[in-house]
């Protein structure tokens, strides 16, 4: 009896979780964006203790560690080490957040060894994907408020970029149920009805990066089932001339896409050679984590100092908060260091391998298939956006790195369950010192808050008390 209800506690934590995305706060600054940091902080505070007494009750065999789990921790503890050296142990929100995403790895980590926790992640993922699509139908209809001034569908998020990038990381694992074999027919239609109502509302979110993404994870899924199958049945002569095509229709697609957004294009590719150059400053370690928004006006000037840009790049120039591509992100902040490691992680969770097979009889296992195909989106949509800086988008790429880290290459020799109790007891003790430090800064955007709506009504003289008093 106590196991049933550990386990429906501990499933109700996991949707608690995972509602993070659908999270606005009203009575906060930002609500769209600060709320959602508070209630991820909470639910974790709640989800990890259960998580350890589920495994205490309901170990399930000894852990697996493999190839990803220590090419991620490598990555982590250089990310801490950098930061630590550089800045202390303090840090802002965004830092508080990355230390979050440690537990919340290894927690999704350990269940997706199971066929049943998978499946069920991947129904919490596709409903809240097809919740934030129909909320955003309800935008476009005048049902309910955006929340960007500029823009008519957001969902719960504060830009359709980050917004139409959740859905399209989404997309593969919706197609997935919709064309999983292994269930009845019946059972397929939550899938289909989702993976419908996620592709319609796509288009309207205007996000090149987003299409580009749902195409490329939805080729890997459709690939995997339909492929094989076809390629037997298909000439060779045909299937060149099919392959030249493809080629041909990918191009043009990438040509429509950059002439829908011209300006735009041409912005980021002027972010994109910035940022590139700034990479050679540091280019080991980086300028730190948090960093880029500091150094980037200064190299974009020199950059124009040096008869680098155009006229036309000049009429595009900004001071931007993003690199609008995580890699690059990454390797101006924590160097060619981090980006090496990070970038080897998600090369394993993609399935790149070199040789050899996994200890539970070999790669490929049909039920991470979607997992990696999701993760394939989501590298895409980081190659154009700023995933990472937005909560929602960093808190699925963990479940999706963490899943898809079940089915890389095991280590020889694994710790007893006994062994890996002092990690379970670390995940908790930071999740508790961080969300303390999370959650105690919720008065202050409550206040900033305030401040702010007076500035709007004209009490300028009381704004700028409370903006003194948040000041001090």
């Amino acid at each position: 009896m106590m196991t049933r209800i550990t386990q429906f506690l501990f499933g109700a934590a996991l949707v608690a979780l995972f509602s993070t995305v659908c999270i606005v706060d009203a009575s906060l600054w930002r609500g769209a964006v600060t709320g959602k940091y508070f209630w991820f902080a909470s639910a974790m505070c709640l989800a990890v203790p259960l998580w350890c007494i589920r495994m205490y009750r309901n170990p399930q065999g000894d852990p697996v560690i493999r190839s990803a789990d220590i090419a991620f921790a490598a990555f982590a503890v250089y990310a801490v080490l950098r930061h630590v050296l550089t800045e202390g142990i303090g840090g802002g929100m965004h830092w508080y957040l990355f230390l979050l995403m440690i537990p919340l790895y290894a927690m999704i980590r350990s269940l997706s060894g199971s066929r049943n926790m998978t499946a069920l992640l991947t129904g919490i993922i596709v409903v809240f994907a097809f919740v934030e699509a129909v909320w955003g139908i309800l935008q476009l209809c005048g049902w309910l408020p955006s929340y960007h001034r500029g823009f008519r569908i957001t969902g719960s998020l504060f830009n359709p970029g980050p917004y139409a990038g959740f859905i399209a990381v989404c997309v593969p694992l919706a197609l997935s149920l919709a064309l999983d074999r292994t269930v009845i027919s019946g059972k397929r239609w939550p899938g289909i009805v989702a993976l419908v109502v996620m592709s319609g509302v796509l288009p309207f979110t205007g996000s090149r990066a987003a299409w580009l993404a749902a195409l490329a994870g939805s080729a890997v899924v459709l690939w995997t089932v339909f492929g094989e199958r076809v390629m037997t049945r298909i000439p060779r002569n045909r299937r060149v001339a099919g392959m030249i095509v493809g080629t041909a229709v990918v191009l043009a697609l990438l040509y429509g896409a950059y002439h829908l957004k011209k300006d735009s294009a041409n912005g980021r590719w002027l972010i994109w050679k910035v940022t590139a150059s700034m990479i050679g400053e540091h280019p080991l370690f980086g300028t730190g984590q948090g960093r880029f928004a500091a150094v980037y006006p200064d190299a974009q000037a020199d950059w124009f100092a040096a008869g680098k840009g155009s006229e036309a790049e000049i009429a595009v120039a900004g001071n931007p908060a993003y690199a609008f591509n995580e890699w690059l992100h990454i390797a101006v902040e924590l160097g060619i260091t981090g980006l090496f490691v990070f970038g080897l992680a998600v090369l394993l969770c993609l399935g790149v391998r070199w040789s050899g097979a996994t200890a539970t009889g070999g790669y490929g296992n049909n039920r991470y298939t979607a997992y990696r195909a999701s993760l394939l989106s989501f590298c895409v949509f980081a190659s154009f956006s700023y995933p990472f800086d937005v909560l929602p988008l960093s808190m699925l790429f963990t479940v999706l790195a963490a899943a898809t880290a079940s089915d890389t290459r095991a280590l020889r020799r694994q710790p007893g369950f006994r062994n890996i109790w002092p990690g379970m007891a670390l995940c908790v003790v930071m999740t508790g010192i961080v969300s303390s430090g999370i959650l105690r800064n919720r008065p202050y955007y409550a206040d900033w808050r305030e401040a702010h709506n007076l500035l709007l009504g004209g009490s300028y003289h009381d704004a700028l008390e409370e903006y003194g008093y948040l000041h001090d």
